[in-house]
């Protein structure tokens, strides 16, 4: 129960990304009705030549559904549909990836909320501007993603 937590807390990040139905659709769609697991995807994610510490990688199909997510370590990640269901359906996929250093909506010492600071440039959080893609074969695939560029500059706080 407690990793299903965690990983509802790192979809609930995705909402700057995608439209709210579309999420309830990921959390739902993995998970019921599903009859096997998808086939394995796994890679590295590397970020101005160095393997990237964690974060979030993200496969969206055709119709703008995030359909499975794999969490980085050290560079490393392999996907999940839900909790019960690893891997993914094979078909084309635009991907995208987000790492934070604060998450977005983090509650701050003193009681604010944290508008994130990323440790990526904006562009590779966008499924649309990232330019990454993966094409999943039966067999499944390994996919190495690799980014270059400063990260995005934190919020400015407000003083109280």
């Amino acid at each position: 129960m407690r990793s299903y937590l965690a990983s509802c807390r790192r979809l609930a990040g995705l909402r700057s990304h995608i439209a709210g139905g579309s999420l309830v659709v990921l959390l739902f769609a993995g998970g019921c009705g599903d009859d096997g697991d998808g086939v394995p995807v796994s890679g590295t994610v590397m970020f101005n030549g160095e393997p990237l510490s964690d974060g979030n990688v993200t496969f969206v199909n055709d119709a703008n559904v995030p359909v499975a997510m794999g969490f980085i370590k050290s560079g490393h990640y392999a996907l999940e549909q839900s909790v019960s269901h690893s891997g993914i359906p094979p078909g084309k996929y635009r991907v995208y990836i987000d790492s934070w250093i604060e998450e977005p909506g983090q509650q701050l010492p003193g009681g604010g909320i944290s508008e994130g600071i990323t440790r990526l440039p904006g562009k590779y959080r966008s499924v649309d501007k990232s330019g990454f893609t993966a094409e999943v074969t039966e067999s499944g695939g390994v996919f190495d993603f690799s980014m270059e560029g400063e990260p995005d500059a934190p919020p400015r706080r407000k003083r109280k």
